[in-house]
């Protein structure tokens, strides 16, 4: 919230989301402390990911059961003064006039992927797989008009561009990148769960 943080005093990288000062200021997704998950991405240290959580949960942070958005809703009220959240929560927030600021982290750069499925049985399977390619492909320009929503591998974007300059510089991106990441992920989400609920 730039209303409480200067740019030059919010947290540059994501381990300084742990520094003391934070305490009582932070909001963060309540839904197994993501973005911490991502942690274990860095060197496979589920035992790391686990530690880092406790020092979060040290800090008393808001924990915020409406994901991202509700990360994003509590930082511009002010409830808290930074957040873990989206790009795409924040961009929102600004087109409506709201005091957010977006920063990537210097070090890592936590990356979830958007899934799109098509139910089976759906009535039109067809319509909706093109409608999908559609969105996917030419679709999203029209949906950046009304909503932001960053495509990460898209260089000429402001992400894109913006990841790229971070990975030049030597941050890490860390998203899950076979089904044994997934698996841990859901294996530590587990552990999250039962550290966030002693």
């Amino acid at each position: 919230n730039t209303n409480f943080v200067q740019p030059g005093d919010a947290p540059a990288s994501f381990f300084d989301l742990i520094d003391p000062k934070w305490t009582g200021q932070l909001a963060w997704n309540g839904i197994n402390l993501n973005p911490v998950e991502f942690v274990e991405l860095i060197d496979g240290d589920t035992q790391a990911a686990l530690d880092f959580a406790s020092r979060i949960i040290e800090l008393r942070p808001l924990l915020e059961s409406g994901g991202s958005a509700g990360v994003t809703r509590s930082v511009s009220a002010g409830s808290a003064y930074v957040g873990t959240t989206t790009r795409h929560s924040v961009e929102l927030a600004k087109m409506r006039g709201e005091p957010l600021e977006f920063g990537m982290f210097t070090d890592v750069i936590p990356v979830s992927h958007l899934y799109c499925n098509i139910p089976e049985g759906a009535p039109h399977p067809n319509a909706a797989r093109l409608f999908l390619a559609w969105m996917c492909t030419e679709g999203h320009r029209l949906l950046n008009t009304f909503e932001p929503f960053p495509r990460v591998n898209q260089a000429d974007s402001d992400v894109g561009g913006e990841i790229a300059e971070r990975l030049n510089a030597g941050a890490k991106l860390l998203m899950p990148r076979s089904v044994a990441d997934i698996e841990a992920a859901a294996d530590l989400r587990t552990k999250l769960s039962a550290l966030m609920n002693r």
